[in-house]
């Protein structure tokens, strides 16, 4: 049966609730493994003999070529360079799996559909009985191979944005996140089998408060939060979804035209706050007295032990390093511009002298 989506478009996780506090959810996350809903998450399928061609055309990033198993960064623009969706691209056999957040998955098929003319292309969204989470922590890879019969070697081996099938699951492997993460997208019923050996393997649930966090600091921009379709990639910070050696794609001119001419004039940061209490959203940004940009997404990370932020400012206030500050007046607090990801895969600890 399919589950209905409620008002914010998201379908009703699968996880039960949790039983750790937000601070041993934070921890688990970070040295032992978490269950995460990751009903946000969307794919459309392309398939057909053309659409290797036909989304190497439209998408910034470079398709054509892309190998069994390997996924890559893209987003579609419109004519204006501006973001329709941001994506991620799995070559998954005869066919490609667009990931997109649900809230723009129809922009995304519509936007690919209108493209569609002669050639032999199929767009299929999931279906809503289809379900995703996400397995998270350093001991993510063992836990997900005990649960699927895996070598967890086999796992561990994956890079960014490699992707497996066991049977009707797809597996995606994400190494931008604070610690490693695999994605895992299927049927209702083999999603919930693979949850619940997962649980039985020793992994703990992790709730929405702590997919924020982790989401922002990986940097990673939030459409409707952080980015709408009045941003370009370059603006979004979105370099990575982009490829300069490519031929022609929809949108492509502003995009090499911003870059070349270095004319940026406002960007996503990451902005590190004094204290533990997130501010009032959005929250202005200040430097040397002038207004500069606004905070869109704000967690506390304990890991850091301070406010980690994302947010729009002006090309003066770009520089990491950057001193700041954040919040209205009489209720500011300082603040450091700060590279993004805040905390890597690489840097678990994530600490930050």
């Amino acid at each position: 049966m399919a589950r209905d989506p409620g008002p914010n478009g998201r379908l009703p996780s699968l996880l039960p609730a949790p039983e750790l506090s937000f601070p041993q959810q934070y921890e688990a996350g970070m040295r032992d493994a978490v269950l995460i809903d990751r009903s946000e998450l969307t794919i459309l399928d392309v398939t057909g003999a053309d659409s290797e061609r036909f989304l190497h055309n439209l998408l910034s990033a470079s398709v054509s070529g892309l190998s069994e198993g390997a996924g890559t960064e893209a987003t579609l623009l419109n004519n204006k360079g501006k973001l329709v969706a941001v994506l991620t691209v799995l070559r998954d056999g005869e066919r490609f799996r667009l990931v997109t957040e649900s809230i723009r998955a129809t922009a995304l098929r519509d936007g690919l559909d209108r493209f569609i003319i002669a050639d032999d292309v199929t767009l299929e969204l999931r279906p809503l009985d289809d379900a995703a989470l996400s397995v998270e922590g350093p001991k993510a890879a063992r836990i997900l191979a005990e649960a699927l019969g895996e070598n967890a070697t086999s796992l561990e081996r994956l890079g960014h944005l490699g992707h497996r099938r066991y049977g009707s699951l797809h597996v995606v492997s994400r190494r931008h996140d604070p610690s490693p993460r695999f994605d895992l997208f299927g049927s209702g019923e083999s999603v919930t089998e693979t949850m619940k050996r997962c649980l039985a393997a020793g992994a703990s649930v992790g709730d929405e408060q702590l997919a924020e966090i982790r989401r922002i600091e990986a940097g990673r921009p939030r459409f409707g939060v952080d980015i709408d379709d009045s941003h370009m990639p370059l603006e979004a910070s979105l370099d990575e979804a982009l490829d300069f050696d490519k031929g022609c794609y929809i949108g492509q001119e502003y995009v090499v035209r911003l870059a070349h001419r270095g004319q940026l004039q406002k960007k996503l940061v990451g902005i590190l706050i004094e204290g533990s209490t997130p501010p009032d959203l959005p929250a202005p940004v200040h430097f040397e007295d002038r207004h500069v940009g606004l905070v869109t997404s704000a967690r506390y990370s304990p890991c850091l032990d301070a406010v980690a932020a994302l947010g729009f400012v002006k090309r003066d206030a770009f520089a990491p390093g950057t001193r700041v500050e954040v919040g209205s007046e009489g209720s500011s607090r300082s603040a450091d511009v700060t590279e993004t990801p805040f905390v890597t895969t690489e840097d678990p600890a994530g600490a930050r002298e």
